[in-house]
């Protein structure tokens, strides 16, 4: 196997292991590399905090 398809198989794999994680955590309130994080400021000390899953409230950082 040449490097570039293990390269390649293995993002592909790890994300659908994020996708299926999501979709058995969906019921929780884990997130997976969540898609709604949004930084406020340059210098946060948190990469972002969540309470919900509906990407229309606001995230808080």
């Amino acid at each position: 196997m040449e490097l570039k398809d293990f390269v390649k198989e293995s993002l592909v794999q790890i994300s659908k292991g994020i996708e299926e994680a999501n979709a058995e955590l969906v019921d929780s309130e884990a997130m997976i590399n969540p898609v709604y994080v949004k930084m406020h400021t340059d210098n946060a000390q948190a990469y972002g905090r969540t309470k919900s899953r509906d990407p229309k409230h606001d995230l808080q950082t």
